[in-house]
């Protein structure tokens, strides 16, 4: 939908109109500070994104205690739900993309067809995974080797679970309304209450303890599911009071079933979303050419890089609606703004991180490594791979700012052209040619190389032409 057709297509919803233009949320994102707003929400919501890499971290340590079959058995769910979860973030994305163009342009008639239609795309995805999961899960499992004792706690796991990926549906699809009408503390509270009911959960019913039933690794599954069953409500008292203040505008079946949009965006971002374990796979099967301490070493820098990357994710949550909601309302320049804040914050963060571990490569090393081969390589990527941060951030704006200004195949033939063109063939040549340090550099030049296409991809977007990466106003 271009922006064009938002602006015709207004009709005379005054009374919303004046609600949703008073609404603090709202005008925050288009009348506030740029850089106060910017830095303050990517704090709250890497706040929430910290929560959820805890609440991962909880569930291990769980289930770890119940023996290795255990922990195999999960680990052999791990790459099947990053792959879902990737699928529903990127439904995710397409929503938080076509709601905040609706909002910012006041289209109060399209936003309420957008929010509802969200919701029931959310139960029909959600439904489908159930279906898919609980009818193949054991097939699934079994063509990824698990068998045995395993396969059977795997199930065991993997059948209680795919009632919570329900759930995590629709737990994604209000989180990614409320950030896109500007209501980014919603997804903090959120992962808050989900962390503490599954924390709480867990050993209560995977050990039994205080007369609850003793479930073992099921009981791991239920603790998730009901945490993610209790936490998807939290939102929805903020999205029905803003689905409440455009009663005056109609009502139509066919709100429930304007997919086709948020579908154009989600696609292309679940496929790019998709190939991230892909390439970091194809990795680590380069590195162990170097030997185990290779892969042990980019085991514990690849966790390091999480903490860089993590920032510049919830950087991109939070550009995504500014972006959109300014774009849709007319505020091209605030819009512009916006993103020229967000590539000088990603840079210079990226450069500082960079910058320490070039400091502290060896006192960083000392904390990870298990013995002198690791201690090296790691020593060896931390004198690396880091260059690449700054770079990499630039890339995920880009790619966020093309997405909102809908453009996901273009940011997916930029992700694409990253893993396939520069960062794979990089790393490949430098094994063939014996080097690991060549390896390590394939990340940081395949980052600016990446950054390089973007920011002429964003050129090739008509109202980015003009656009100049100085911070001014």
């Amino acid at each position: 939908m271009h922006l064009g057709k938002l602006r015709n297509s207004r009709q005379s919803f005054s009374p919303l109109l004046s609600l949703l233009l008073n609404c603090n949320l709202m005008s925050e994102v288009l009348q506030g500070n740029i850089s106060s707003y910017i830095l303050k929400q990517s704090g709250i919501l890497l706040l929430g994104v910290l929560l959820l890499a805890s609440f991962m971290l909880i569930d291990v340590y769980f289930i770890s205690q119940l023996g290795s079959d255990s922990l195999a058995a999960v680990s052999y769910a791990t790459p099947v739900m990053s792959l879902l979860v990737s699928l529903l973030l990127g439904m995710g994305a397409g929503m938080v993309v076509v709601v905040s163009n609706a909002a910012g342009s006041n289209n109060l008639f399209l936003l309420r067809q957008y929010l509802t239609s969200s919701v029931s795309l959310s139960l029909l995805v959600g439904f489908f995974l159930l279906v898919a999961l609980v009818s193949g899960s054991a097939f699934l499992f079994g063509q990824l080797g698990a068998d045995g004792e395993v396969l059977t706690q795997l199930l065991a796991y993997f059948d209680v679970l795919s009632l919570g990926m329900f759930f995590l549906s629709l737990l994604v699809c209000v989180t990614s309304l409320a950030r896109a009408l500007g209501n980014h503390k919603l997804l903090t509270y959120t992962m808050l209450l989900l962390v503490v009911v599954n924390a709480t959960l867990d050993p209560l019913l995977i050990f039994g303890y205080w007369g609850f039933p003793r479930l073992g690794i099921a009981g791991a599954a239920w603790a998730t599911t009901l945490a993610i069953f209790v936490s998807m409500w939290l939102p929805l008292p903020f999205l029905w009071k803003e689905l409440r203040k455009s009663r005056n505008s109609g009502w139509r079946l066919g709100f429930f079933f304007h997919w086709k949009r948020i579908m154009a965006m989600a696609f292309p971002i679940v496929l790019a979303n998709g190939l991230v374990p892909l390439g970091n796979t194809v990795f680590v099967r380069l590195l162990s050419e170097f030997g185990d301490a290779t892969v042990a070493a980019y085991g514990a820098g690849s966790r390091i890089d999480m903490l860089v990357i993590l920032s510049f994710t919830s950087l991109t949550a939070v550009m995504a609606p500014f972006i959109g909601q300014n774009l849709g309302a007319g505020e091209q320049d605030r819009a512009y703004r916006g993103f020229r804040y967000g590539v000088v914050y990603a840079v210079f963060f990226g450069f500082v991180a960079a910058g320490a571990a070039f400091l502290f490569h060896d006192n960083i090393s000392h904390v990870f490594a298990t013995n002198a081969s690791v201690f090296r390589s790691l020593s060896d990527y931390l004198l690396i791979v880091p260059w690449g941060y700054a770079a990499n951030g630039f890339v995920m704006i880009s790619l966020t700012t093309l997405n909102v200004h809908q453009r996901p195949w273009w940011a997916t033939g930029v992700a694409l052209g990253h893993l396939f063109l520069f960062y794979l063939p990089i790393a490949y040549g430098a094994t063939l040619a014996g080097s690991y340090y060549g390896v390590l550099s394939a990340y940081p030049v395949s980052h600016f190389l990446a950054a390089s296409v973007a920011y002429y991809m964003l050129h090739r977007v008509e109202s980015f032409k003009m656009m100049k990466l100085e911070v001014s106003g």
